[in-house]
């Protein structure tokens, strides 16, 4: 067992090694940008949680400079944004990389404000202000091209690559946002960035926090302005009452002297002047709130300090919070303090909104166009579980007869399909439609630059990469529905936000790509994942696969034999989807490879790929006449 400090050192090199893997990934990253082949993902941002993530990883160079981290989220940030918050991460923890590396003193302060909104997403404003050796006007010319250092010479001890803040440019630039730093040599520097984040109206956008300590009266003692500023924003959004104090001294007639009331809780800087710790002066300062005015206490202390006060605080009304101080863990401080039940607080989704469906209340109707049949049913019910109507349409032909009698909400439109494809029938939609425009959005496996090109210019707002989960299609509900129904969707606007964004990779494709062993003929858990742990979904694609495949056999071999190279592809390119949604990662990797070399005109591996792809079916063929499918997914509560 590891004791809470252990625990807290474990924790802060967990996530050291995460901000050393993101500083290993810059090469990569800018080799993405430079090639246009950067994607952004599409997922719940919490700004809060995702700062203070990165506060862990730099608290420990900031406590041994005295730096204080800071931050004041404003109130109007909603707690239901969408982005890529990884990249978001990025840029923030490269920025607050620099500010700690060039200070030597003071406060680093990074402040999140809500700007509006702007084509029905949130803008939001991120500034990272420190007291460190600032920048002179030259060197804020060049500050933001790829392999500028602030100081290139042998002195410096900074270190870093000059990548880290082209790469911030590159990634704000697809974000739609701005970029900029305002200094002045040896006066510090504030950088400064603007992101639109899309708004998930499903979750609530405040904090299960707001207003849960009502009429609470505390007392904040802090020497440092600015970092009292912090605690007590944090207790505004709360509820709380409080008076402020900034000089240690002073800390028992304010106490005596407060009005309206006794005062509830007491929090304390641990330093009874800026920087400066004296252990017997705050644990006698403590013993006399506890024991002479019978009030409880927090202390907010680095943890090099925690370490010295933590045995001396044993049996008396007080708790330590680590700096830099964390939302959850003052509040749980004070809630145990004084007795009070918590809100209920999820860090991450709100997953109780997702939990409670379906839900009616949408009225969507959603037309599915996919010559799979398992891809078709697959996604219905994804969209069923969201509360959506579907449709459904087997080719193009079918889609574009049904476009003549109906308008839908939304049209989901696999891209390569026999007959017509999903480019062509965008096209002939896209030339008949009269009035409003139906969002039509790509459902393919190979999401490419040049094919993003083909698709905006058939007419396509947007595209979603096999294999779909729930989540991806809820995201794509929520941006182009809504953003139907309350603004009017200019096709400039459409590719301005496809050249920007893309569709996060499905978590089914990170199980394939980092979970499932792909020589591996079934995985249970990878298809139990792929239909959202839903048995009777899984047993019902696995079944379909599985009646597909003499079929599939006969046209491979057919198709090949007779080296009808393009008809090839399309059967392959079909059974390569309906692999998607099952756990059969052999299958799923040798139709990839085959339907990748033919694409392009590998000729010389197409033999090989072939005949691998029809052992990996006959493989798996085996092992299915040794199983009983019906049953393989029963009884999995037992």
């Amino acid at each position: 067992g590891l004791t809470n400090q252990q625990n807290d050192y474990m924790s802060t090199i967990e996530h050291s090694a995460q901000g050393l893997l993101t500083v290993i990934n810059d090469i990569l990253d800018f080799s993405k940008l430079e090639t246009g082949q950067l994607t952004l993902e599409y997922k719940p941002i919490f700004a809060r949680e995702l700062l203070e993530e990165i506060y862990l990883i730099y608290a420990p160079q900031a406590h041994e400079k005295n730096i204080r981290l800071l931050s004041i989220i404003n109130h109007n940030v909603p707690r239901n944004l969408l982005g890529d918050p990884q990249r978001l991460k990025q840029v923030l923890s490269n920025l607050i990389s620099n500010a700690v590396k060039f200070s030597t003193r003071g406060n680093v302060i990074v402040r999140a404000t809500a700007l509006g909104e702007v084509d029905n997403q949130l803008e939001i404003k991120f500034t990272i202000t420190d007291s460190g050796i600032g920048l002179s006007e030259a060197q804020q010319e060049n500050l933001f091209n790829a392999f500028t250092k602030i100081d290139s010479s042998d002195s410096r001890s900074g270190g870093g690559t000059g990548l880290g803040l082209a790469i911030a440019k590159g990634l704000i630039d697809r974000m739609r946002g701005e970029i900029g730093v305002e200094s002045s040599l040896n006066n510090g520097a504030t950088f400064w960035f603007t992101v639109r984040l899309g708004i998930d109206r499903q979750r609530v956008s405040q904090s299960p926090l707001l207003n849960s300590l009502y009429g609470l009266r505390a007392l904040v003692f802090d020497a440092n302005d600015t970092s009292r500023l912090e605690t007590t924003h944090l207790l505004t959004g709360w509820g709380v009452n409080f008076i402020e104090e900034h000089m240690f001294s002073n800390i028992s007639n304010s106490i005596v002297s407060a009005e309206s009331g006794k005062i509830d809780i007491v929090i304390l800087d641990a330093c009874h002047e800026e920087n400066n710790f004296d252990k017997q002066k705050i644990l006698t300062m403590v013993s006399e709130i506890t024991t002479r005015f019978k009030i409880p206490s927090i202390i907010l202390a680095p943890s090099s300090i925690q370490r010295l006060l933590q045995d001396d605080i044993v049996g008396i009304n007080t708790v330590l919070i680590a700096r830099p101080v964390q939302q959850a863990a003052i509040h749980q401080g004070i809630c145990s303090l004084l007795n009070i039940a918590q809100p209920v607080n999820p860090p991450q989704v709100d997953t109780a909104s997702h939990n409670n469906r379906p839900q009616a209340k949408r009225h969507i109707h959603i037309l599915v166009v996919d010559d799979n049949p398992a891809n078709r049913k697959l996604v219905c019910e994804f969209l069923k579980s969201l509360g959506v109507t579907t449709s459904t349409a087997e080719d193009g032909y079918q889609a574009d007869e049904m476009c003549k009698d109906k308008k839908y909400d939304l049209i989901l439109m696999d891209v390569q399909m026999p007959g017509m494809d999903g480019l062509a029938t965008t096209k002939l939609i896209r030339s008949k439609e009269v009035g409003n425009r139906t969002p039509i959005v790509a459902l393919t496996a190979h999401a490419v630059n040049e094919q993003k090109t083909q698709l905006l210019l058939a007419g396509m707002d947007d595209f979603l990469s096999k294999p779909v989960s729930e989540e991806d299609l809820e995201h794509i509900i929520e941006r182009w529905v809504k953003a139907k129904s309350e603004v009017r969707v200019s096709s400039q606007k459409t590719a301005q936000h496809l050249s920007t964004t893309t569709q996060p990779a499905s978590p089914a494709e990170h199980i394939t790509q980092k979970e499932s062993n792909v020589d591996e003929v079934f995985n249970w858990s990878e298809s139990m994942k792929l239909s959202k742990d839903k048995p009777d979904l899984a047993t019902d694609m696995l079944s379909m696969l599985l009646e597909s495949l003499p079929n599939t056999l006969l046209e491979i071999n057919k198709n090949y034999a007779e080296g009808n190279f393009e008809q090839l592809m399309e059967v392959v390119h079909k059974f390569h989807g309906g692999c998607c949604y099952c756990g059969v990662p052999a299958m799923r990797n040798a139709s990839k490879q085959l339907e990748l070399a033919i694409r392009n005109d590998s000729s010389n591996d197409l033999k090989s790929l072939t005949e691998n792809l029809v052992k990996e079916i006959q493989r798996f063929q085996l092992w299915a006449g040794e199983h009983d499918i019906e049953v393989l997914f029963a009884d999995i509560d037992d």
